[in-house]
């Protein structure tokens, strides 16, 4: 190159419209060098031999003020041309290293008779700088190896503090108000022995404006799919309370030191909170060593010099973490620690949100670390040479020893659920079931945070979940690590995987892949099994896009692919397909491959390929509970609970019949037993819930039937009565069911909902067995009410030998039931003393006496009834 000086800026004239430029010059103001690296850096047309090297000279440096530059234009009299005040610089040394370097200035500019000011400045000796100019705000490079973004050909999301130099925190405050185009270059040089790739992709480009507020997002967001259901949980922000926050294990024995002997390094460890926050206390790890750089025998190395360590706090600029201290830094001379942990009191800092608290090191004294700790919340940066701190970088593979003593307050955040970038919910738990999903629909999600000032956060981190039935499963014989890479030979290659699937068939939904690098192409192939190899082709597809290092898959579900008992999956390679995934920690025999198109199958000895299948076993899973679907109260089976279920249930109590699902679905409340409660249950979950329950009910029994009253919702009420063959009855119409069955001398009954207090009516003679009644979901006490003196009418009647009657006084008092022949004489006594107000059911045997006439007599109160009844024998 001919490369003799940097940045370089120069005046140049073209007659041709800016085709071709010539140098101007003045004899008293010369160039500074012949070829600046600030032209070739962006276009190599300046370097030697170049269309444009003879405008290559410049200045650099500074100039220390104005300087009067003149030269002459004679040679270019009566000509249109056009003069340029040019300016080049590579991005490798810019305002962000030395912000006193303001760039190429120009002002004053005379030809002949013509002055242009150029600004609007009120003197000679000074400008204001305007125009149109590009600056540059970040360099990169595209390194693999280095891990740099981008370069590894995967999308990544370039965060201020990524850039290797220039503006790295991508701050553009400074242009606030202006009009600006902003422009992506790419260079490439010589090197690409690699080839140079499909070039750069740029995407999602963003300029927001960073809050003044800390509005942290929910972190930490997982998701787990069930059967139509998407349950999510995430940190919760609202807790609070005191403890000791630490990443390491307790298990600090290594240390890093500056290899720069006048250097101050900083460890620092993130502490992530959503609301305040306040410091009390660090502990701070001191390792037992006398000597720092020596090797794992203890040879060589420096003695340890203790120092006056500094413990800072940074909080956060944007996303990334500040290089501006918090507060002042506690000092403590190292010389005061034992080795071990040592408690450092802090000023009581009060915190807002994540930050970092860092302690220094030397090249004389250890940042002592645990190498077995979460390296989640390591940072590392140094001091600068003006004495700043420079950009924080994350520090993989170890722990900070250093312990924090944090109080920490609630966030008071309300979370706010997102669907496919559609809010779904909000809660103020940490988690969250969505049922408003399909099964086999990818979605994905993600969760914000509101404050109590109304601020949103931005999303937390987003996952992608699949809801499925319970009935998809995956199959794999790897365990999930890929020690090795598997290579079949190239193209017309094969590789399969032997799976197995139930015998009455089950649904192929997806198929997935290890690949060991991205990108290839192949052959997606589903073979029968044909005497333990691949036989028949059912299934085969083209795979040449979207091919990424790690799991793959691919959705076949929409091609009706059945496969039973063992079958087999796998991919014919081409040149290009890449090296898959092999677990080499166990050996199962179900992969082989082939390396020919004859299909030649030989074993996988080393290892299981990472190819695996996913299938729907559907109604037929082993050991599927069949009812394991049915819906609680859904007696009919057919999806939902409606008044058919109701009056389905209310049946089946009554004597009906249901099949196995039914009679799960039938215990509504799932206590082990089918019965009124459940009806209730199952009744208010259709009408909605009851606010006022009945805790009583009276039922009042008369001859022509019962009524019952209660003090509230009464939600069902079921009778047992006895009588004679024939009994007839006519239920209430008022009710939301109503239903009776009888057999031979009993009828059970059920109201549910009744409207009224009637409940039936008859003309023919009965007697209670048993009464029950229920609210919305207990049962509840039932008293019997006699609203009359009565003597019911006596069953059965002819009788032999006994007969049963009932008895009502409304009263208590003295009373008397007997039985008479026709000569007056008392024949049998059934009562006869004080009794309490109630209905008494009397069974009278007359085994002793002849057939004939008799008569019942019954007072109470002043009150007589009289009934005949015949014996026949």
């Amino acid at each position: 190159s001919c490369t003799d000086g940097w940045d370089s800026a120069n005046v140049r004239i073209s007659a041709d419209g800016g085709n071709t430029w010539e140098l101007l010059e003045d004899p008293n103001n010369p160039y500074d060098f012949e070829c600046g690296y600030g032209w070739i850096y962006n276009d190599p047309a300046y370097e030697t031999g170049g269309s444009l090297n003879q405008v290559a000279a410049g200045w650099g440096g500074s100039s220390n003020g104005w300087i009067d530059f003149a030269a002459d234009l004679s040679a270019w009299a009566g000509q249109d041309v056009i003069i340029r005040y040019a300016f080049g610089s590579d991005p490798a040394y810019n305002t962000i290293d030395q912000d006193d370097m303001t760039g190429f200035q120009v002002d004053n500019i005379t030809v002949g008779s013509f002055l242009d000011d150029c600004d609007g400045s009120p003197d000679s000796n000074s400008m204001t700088p305007s125009g149109e100019v590009w600056e540059a705000m970040f360099y990169d490079y595209f390194d693999c190896v280095d891990t740099r973004p981008g370069a590894c050909g995967e999308w990544e999301q370039y965060i201020p503090g990524l850039a290797f130099n220039g503006n790295t925190y991508h701050d553009i405050s400074h242009l606030a108000g202006k009009n600006v185009l902003i422009k992506f270059t790419s260079r490439y040089d010589e090197n690409d022995d690699g080839g140079t790739g499909a070039g750069v992709f740029i995407d999602d480009f963003r300029i927001y404006k960073e809050s003044t507020g800390n509005y942290a997002a929910p972190s930490n967001l997982t998701a787990e799919a069930g059967s139509n259901v998407v349950d999510l949980a995430w940190d919760d922000m609202n807790m609070s309370g005191t403890g000791d926050f630490q990443y390491h294990n307790d298990l600090v024995d290594g240390g890093y030191y500056m290899v720069d002997s006048t250097a101050t390094g900083f460890s620092g460890t993130s502490f992530e909170f959503a609301g305040e926050s306040t410091v009390h206390s660090v502990d701070i790890w001191r390792l037992d060593l006398d000597t720092v750089g020596s090797d794992e025998y203890g040879y060589g190395g420096w003695p340890v010099q203790d120092f006056d360590m500094e413990i800072c706090a940074y909080g956060t600029f944007g996303a990334l973490y500040d290089t501006e201290k918090l507060y002042d830094c506690v000092v403590v001379n190292t010389s005061t620690m034992e080795p071990g942990w040592n408690t450092i009191d802090i000023p009581e800092w009060s915190m807002s949100g994540n930050y970092i608290i860092s302690y220094s090191f030397t090249h004389y004294y250890f940042g002592s670390y645990d190498g077995t700790g979460s390296d989640d919340n390591s940072y590392f940066s140094y001091k600068l040479n003006n004495g700043d701190t420079a950009p924080w970088q994350f520090q993989s593979g170890a722990a900070w020893g250093i312990t924090a003593n944090i109080s920490y307050e609630s966030a008071n955040v309300t979370y706010n659920v997102y669907r496919d970038e559609v809010s779904v919910g909000s809660t103020s738990d940490a988690s969250y079931s969505d049922t408003d999903v399909q099964n086999d629909v990818l979605y994905s999600y993600a969760v914000t945070a509101t404050y109590p000032d109304g601020e949103e956060s931005g999303f937390s981190n987003i996952v992608d979940v699949r809801p499925e039935s319970d009935s998809v499963h995956e199959e794999a014989w790897d365990d999930g690590s890929f020690e090795a890479g598997f290579n079949s030979g190239g193209s017309n290659t094969y590789i399969a995987v032997k799976y197995s699937a139930i015998e009455e068939g089950e649904q192929l939904k997806r198929v997935k892949w290890y690949q060991m690098a991205p990108g290839g192409a192949f052959y997606l192939k589903v073979w029968e099994d044909d005497n333990g190899l691949p036989g028949q082709e059912i299934y085969s597809a083209v795979q040449v896009s979207g091919n990424s290092t790690g799991w793959n898959e691919r959705d076949v579900s929409d091609q009706g692919i059945i496969v039973s008992g063992d079958f087999w999956f796998g991919t014919k390679n081409f040149s290009s397909t890449q090296d898959w995934g092999m677990d080499t920690d166990s050996v199962s025999g179900n992969s082989i491959y082939a390396q020919s198109n004859a299909l030649d199958w030989l074993s996988v000895d080393d290892g299981n390929l990472g190819l695996r299948v996913v299938l729907d076993c559907g109604d037929n899973c082993p050991g599927d509970d069949v009812c394991g679907d049915t819906i609680s109260g859904d007696v009919s089976g057919d999806g939902i609970t409606n008044i058919l279920d109701v009056v389905g249930l209310v049946n089946f109590i009554l004597g009906g019949q249901l099949d196995e699902c039914g009679l799960v679905a039938a215990d509504f409340n799932q206590d082990g037993v089918v019965n009124i409660l459940d009806v209730v249950g199952l009744v208010s979950s259709i009408l909605g819930g009851r606010t006022s329950d009945a805790t009583s009910a009276i039922m009042y029994e008369t001859a022509s039937g019962v009524d019952m009253t209660s003090d509230g919702y009464l939600g069902a009420v079921e009778l047992t009565l006895s009588h004679d063959l024939g009994f007839e009855l006519e239920l209430t119409d008022d009710a939301l069911v109503a239903e009776y069955k009888t057999n031979g001398s009993t009828t059970k009954l059920i109201v549910v909902a009744p409207e009224t207090d009637h409940i039936f009516t008859t003309e023919d003679a009965f007697e209670i067995d048993e009464v029950l009644a229920v609210n919305s979901h207990e049962f509840i006490e039932v008293v019997k009410h006699v609203s009359e003196f009565n003597l019911s009418a006596a069953y059965p009647n002819p009788f032999n030998p006994t007969t049963n009657i009932d008895f009502s006084v409304s009263e208590a008092g003295y009373a008397s039931v007997k039985v008479y022949n026709l000569m007056g004489q008392v024949v049998g006594t059934l009562i006869d003393g004080m009794v309490d107000a109630d209905t008494y059911s009397l069974t009278w045997d007359a085994q002793h006496l002849s057939s004939g006439v008799y008569m019942i007599k019954a007072e109470s109160n002043g009150q007589v009834a009289t009934q005949k009844i015949m014996l026949l024998k």
